[in-house]
């Protein structure tokens, strides 16, 4: 039988333009009956010849050359299909080998190709008689060796035609590929420049000297590091693009260099537009190429590329996957044999240890590890990226040490990267990413052995990294970062205050330093404050304004609402220690501003994106113009739900097709928050306008605090527990210490009312229907409540009385506690950390003669500070009025599907549309009636609003929402209600848990009523856990009757919907009595806003 042989299509296809077909190759080698595989690779990238070599059990014993006068020999003949026979040359005696093969002419025309061929472009110098290839290939090889040759040679070639010029650069990039001399690539640019020069833009020849130009130019900036490269990079590949037809074959290619030029110019400034402009080119390159073309390989890794630094940019597990999947369909669509399957091998062991690193499943390192060998036994010993790939494997090894502890993963590490610096060359870039990796791995084994030859080794190597890094670098940050980290280890061993004092010096740097990855330098912020407020406590204010800050870049305008979540869980605690800090310095207005620029930090980012313009309208109004419509469309972007990506390999056009549409919202979310920014800087420029959604001064808050009343917010820290009250005429926020408290102790009663409303049955986050013909009272929460003995909850009130509240109350009053309830204040509390899970509108002492908060303060709640103040604001007086109802839309649900009934929403929201006859319109859904789509419309035209239905705080706090007939009404759905008719005054949320957010982001307050306040409603009744469906009804009628008596048109004083839900819970306080069966009736409503 024959061995068969496998002419690489890439090589072919990529040097002839497509201009033919080899097939039907196959060889007789005398005396062997079995079949083989041939490959046929080019022997060099300065030659246009191919060579096939015949393996006979692993071993090579003969090789073939077919060359490009073969190639040309053939395309000049008339006929489509030739056959031709050659001898091998052997490497083995005692064989004698003949290959048969036939080549054919494909169905794509050089007519069809929308650009000349390289054949007919061969076609026409050997022609014109003037240089031959040949010629041409070995004038570049003379002047490699004399570079006086050089500019003689450009002279001689732009006099012959400026195609000889363009091949002349190729074969100097070829040179540079193959031999690594960096001057080879300038003189390939001068070459392409000078050709480019002389040849009008309008003819097709230009748009292919600017590829080749570009392509030289980025691969000169990695070189060397100089952005003018860079910029000159993607101008000439932007024209080049921009010059050729959607149906001509170089577009593909001509974007995926774009996409690479794009992806390294935000490697070196960090602009998420660059990295966005890269995966949009690279995945419209990848979608116009077929899986079988020779180029869909290289096409697909470089976008895995891009996916890969968009993961450790912003941390999506998606993009990770992503750049995994795309690397494997490269490797897949070729054989193994292939030049660049190494290099593509090596790729995707980075990957998987980039997975690792977020998912910390030892499979990803294992494969890593894996994979790297095999792109290191597949390349040939003189691949001059293999001290790369050396040091890929070492950092893998290191990764691995870290989760197992094996020692000789480390010493492996060191090894590999011990190796991989010596064989390394002069390039700056390579060296300090060697440095680097070295300096790591001794700095980690130090860490184990605490020898201190390891951590002198690790500093002195990253600081040579940090060295060779140029200063415009983003990666400059992380090194600094790192150097500090190491110098910090040794202080702790060897105490030399030299070490802890540079250590800050340097986190310092990398924390502000202009580029970079955001989360970077909030990691190198965070470092730099921790060690200050132990080595240098003034200085701890300054790096901790710096993180503060550095917050709202790291869970950025750029990214969806879930994902930026889903980044604050990791970070959650920084704001608090930051404002721990500030306590400690006696800095309490500095605390508080803190406090409100890093929580709830998505609330405050979407109610910047609603922010009136009027002042700038009247001013500016095209700016104001401009500033509404990317706000609105940001928010729109921000809504959009993430897009998830497979680990496993996933091979439909559709999934590819589908995938480009989301890249292109991503690519148009990050346009968008940059010409966000840049507005912003426009109007802040404007004469009156510097404030402009700046964060509020301590000073503007306090001279906002509405008369009559007070806000009380907290620092909950585990080393000091505060709170901070806001009063009108105050120059700084009054300071009372609970000293009685700790964050360890609050957590834990989050935990006991937690477990109490578990075991009531109060508290569940999936539905748990009755079981049929059981009877019991029906909840607006997920399951019949069980009999409450006990007093649990008493006890917790007590305590949180004690050691909270108390303090707080009397604080506000001093001397003079009010005697009768009408002289009661107005307390907005703003809780943070456990105590946002914390009634703290009912903590008491609930024995006789016990005083409770109730009895001293009328209380509502409010996210933030700033949530409350822009809603007083509104009401454009110095004291709270609420405005009378225009009209209102009653939703009730008393059999809503899968879910247990609740007749009594019923007869509430019947007796309430009843109450409202003659005051106001009150327009009822009930049942099916009240269909998302349905509500969500009518909302737009009523100004109050009450849902008597079940409830639920999801997992997903953004999937928490209110049930109606169809489906959840969703909490992302209501953060989408804008444009409405008519003003949003009051949202009565008769339901569970509408006032409990998620406890992972708990100071991002993630809950419905939050959610109501944020777009637009300035009062919510809301709950902290299940209420009897009888008593519902009861405080809802209740709670009206009150709010509709006390002359709401423009009243003040005790009028407005926190006075009225306090005499309707204060009613049914008396009803259910202060036992723990009454506490759990009437604690858990609760109201928000003013």
């Amino acid at each position: 039988m024959p061995a068969k042989v496998i002419l690489d299509e890439f090589e072919i296809e990529h040097n002839l333009h497509e201009g033919i077909d080899l097939d039907d190759v196959s060889v007789t080698i005398a005396g062997l009956e079995e079949e083989q595989t041939v490959i046929f690779m080019r022997d060099s990238r300065s030659a246009l010849s191919w060579s096939g070599y015949i393996p006979l059990h692993g071993d090579e014993i003969g090789k073939l050359t077919l060359g490009r006068h073969d190639i040309r020999q053939f395309w000049a003949m008339s006929d489509s299909y030739t056959e031709d026979e050659r001898d091998f040359v052997t490497c083995k005696k005692g064989l004698a080998l003949k290959l048969t093969f036939a080549i054919s002419k494909t169905s794509a025309s050089t007519e069809d190709c929308g650009s000349p061929s390289v054949v007919d472009h061969l076609s026409q110098i050997e022609d014109s008689a003037i240089y031959t290839p040949v010629e041409i290939e070995q004038m570049m090889k003379d002047a490699a060796q004399t570079p006086a040759l050089f500019p003689k040679h450009l002279a001689q070639l732009a006099e012959a035609g400026h195609a000889y010029l363009h091949l002349y650069g190729t074969y100097f990039t070829h040179r540079f590929e193959d031999f690594g001399d960096f001057d080879n690539v300038t003189r390939a640019i001068e070459a392409y420049q000078l050709a480019m020069e002389g040849t009008d833009h309008s003819e097709l020849a230009y748009a292919t000297y600017a590829q080749a130009a570009g392509t030289a130019y980025t691969t000169r900036f990695t070189l060397f590091g100089d952005t003018a490269d860079l910029d000159t990079a993607l101008s000439l590949l932007n024209t080049a693009v921009s010059r050729t037809e959607v149906e001509d074959i170089a577009l593909p290619e001509r974007l995926s260099r774009l996409g690479i030029a794009y992806r390294h110019r935000f490697a070196f400034t960090g602009d998420l537009v660059d990295l966005e402009n890269a995966i949009v080119n690279q995945q419209r390159a990848v979608r116009l190429t077929s899986s079988s073309h020779s180029d869909f390989g290289n096409r697909s890794v470089a976008l895995g590329i891009s996916f890969d630094t968009r993961f450790h940019r912003k941390g999506d597990l998606a993009d990770i996957n992503r750049a995994i999947l795309n690397t494997r369909r490269a490797i897949n669509s070729t054989s193994e044999h292939y030049e660049r399957v190494p290099l593509w091998l090596s790729n995707l062991g980075i990957f998987y240890q980039g997975r690792f690193l977020r998912t910390g499943m030892i499979s990803d390192i294992d494969e890593g590890i894996n994979t790297l060998h095999r792109a290191i036994h597949l390349s040939r010993k003189s691949n001059p990226k293999l001290h790369q790939w050396w040091n890929s494997l070492g950092n893998a090894y290191r990764l691995r040490f870290s989760k197992t502890g094996e020692a000789t993963d480390i010493e492996k590490a060191l090894e590999f990267q011990t190796k991989a610096l010596e064989n390394t060359g002069d390039e700056e870039r390579v060296k300090a990413s060697h440095l680097r990796s070295l300096g790591e791995t001794y700095w980690r084994r130090f860490e184990v052995t605490k020898n201190l030859a390891d951590i002198d080794a690790a500093i002195g190597y990253i600081q040579q990294a940090v060295d060779l890094t140029p200063l415009q670098h983003a990666g400059r940050p992380p090194r600094l970062q790192l150097l500090a980290v190491a110098l910090e280890s040794r202080f702790k061993h060897a105490k030399d205050k030299c070490d802890i004092t540079k250590a800050i010096s340097l986190f310092r740097e990398a924390a502000t330093y202009p580029i970079g990855r955001p989360g970077t330098r909030l990691r190198a912020a965070k470092e730099w404050g921790l060690l200050c407020r132990h080595h240098d406590p003034p200085q701890s204010l300054e790096a901790f304004k710096v993180l503060v800050e550095l917050l709202s870049q790291v869970a950025g305008l750029e990214d969806t609402v879930q994902k930026r979540h889903e980044t604050l869980v990791n970070i959650a605690d920084l704001t608090m220690t930051a404002a721990a800090t500030a306590m400690d310095q006696g800095q309490f207005g500095t605390a508080v501003e803190w406090l409100e620029q890093g929580r709830c930090l998505v609330w405050n980012q979407i109610n910047q994106l609603r922010t009136p313009v009027d002042d700038l309208r009247a001013h500016d109004p095209d700016l104001a113009e401009r500033f509404s419509k990317v706000a609105r469309a940001l928010e729109e972007s921000g809504s959009r739900q993430e897009e998830e990506a497979s680990p496993n390999e996933v091979d439909a056009t559709d999934e590819r097709v589908h995938f480009v549409a989301a890249q292109d919202e991503v690519h148009s979310h990050v346009k968008l928050a940059k010409e966000f920014q840049t507005i912003l800087a426009e109007i802040r420029a404007r004469p009156g306008f510097s404030d402009f959604l700046q964060p509020p001064r301590i000073s503007d808050q306090l001279s906002k605090v509405p008369e009559d009343s007070a806000i009380v917010t907290f620092v909950m820290h585990e080393d000091r527990c505060d709170a901070l009250i806001l009063r009108k005429g105050l120059s700084v926020p009054l300071h009372i210490p609970l000293e009685k408290l700790t964050l360890k102790r609050a957590v834990a009663m989050k935990d006991d009312v937690r477990a109490i409303l578990m075991r009531g049955g109060l508290r569940l986050r999936e539905v748990n229907p009755q079981p049929d013909g059981e009877e019991d009272d029906e909840t607006r929460g997920f399951a019949p409540r069980r009999a409450r003995k006990g007093d649990a909850l008493k006890k917790i009130l007590e305590e949180l009385w004690l050691k909270v509240v108390n303090g707080v109350v009397r604080g506000i009053y001093g001397e003079k506690l009010p005697e009768n309830p009408g002289e009661r204040l107005r307390v907005w509390w703003c809780p943070t950390g456990p105590l946002l899970f914390l009634p703290l509108h009912a903590a008491g002492i609930y024995t006789q003669g016990g005083s409770s908060a109730q009895d001293l303060a009328v209380s509502s709640y409010t996210p933030t500070i700033s949530t409350l103040l822009t809603s007083l604001r509104k009401s454009h007086s110095s004291r709270i009025a609420f405005p009378a109802p225009h009209n209102l839309l009653l939703i009730s649900q008393p059999a809503t599907p899968h879910l247990p009934p609740i007749p009594g929403t019923t007869e509430e929201t019947r007796s309430i549309q009843t109450l409202f006859s003659g005051i106001a319109p009150a327009t009822l859904l009930e049942g099916s009636e009240a269909t998302v789509s349905r509500v969500a419309d009518e909302l737009k035209s009523h100004s109050w609003v009450h849902f008597a239905c079940h409830a639920v705080q999801d997992i997903d706090s953004l999937r928490s929402g209110l049930h109606l007939h169809d489906r959840r009404l969703e909490l992302i759905d209501i953060m989408k209600q804008r444009d409405t008719q008519t003003e949003w005054d009051l949202a009565f949320l008769s339901a569970c848990q509408t006032g409990t957010g998620d406890e992972k982001l708990s100071d991002e307050v993630v809950h419905i009523a939050a959610g109501m306040l944020v777009i637009g409603y300035r009062s919510v009744v809301a709950t902290m856990w299940s209420i009897k469906d009888a008593y519902g009804k009861d405080v809802a009628v209740g709670f009206y009757e009150r709010l509709l008596n006390q002359g709401v048109k423009g009243g003040q004083g005790q009028s407005g919907p926190a006075w009225a839900l306090d005499g309707a819970v204060r009613e049914l306080r008396r009803i259910v009595g202060d036992k723990e069966e009454g506490l759990l009736a009437w604690v858990p409503y609760v109201h928000y806003g003013m």
